[in-house]
């Protein structure tokens, strides 16, 4: 997200906590959907599979398992980090 972006969204937090401090409390309490914890579960076992097809790529004649592999691996770097950063957000902060 650009700073501008930041900026703007910080003084939309700061006007909403100055208004309604009671709201946006609620919107901090809001749990997340179990949705989020499947999609972790799938990052998980999508790990695993890249983990076992490096394996197999290095063990055997099958260059290409190996490149994929690395590949599916390095996605799922990204799509960890990107996971966490969108966790981070107060609840009310990641509705749009």
């Amino acid at each position: 997200m650009r700073r501008r972006d930041r900026r703007i969204l910080q003084e939309i937090e700061e006007d909403l906590t100055a208004s309604d401090p009671d709201l946006a409390a609620a919107f901090d309490q809001v749990k997340r959907s179990s949705g989020g914890q499947t999609w972790w579960a799938v990052l998980v076992v999508a790990e695993i599979t890249a983990l076992l097809m490096i394996t197999v790529g290095l063990f055997s004649d099958r260059g290409l398992v190996f490149l994929a592999g690395v590949a599916a691996a390095s996605a799922l770097v990204w799509a960890h980090n990107t996971y966490r950063q969108a966790q981070r957000l107060p609840a009310w902060r990641s509705l749009r």
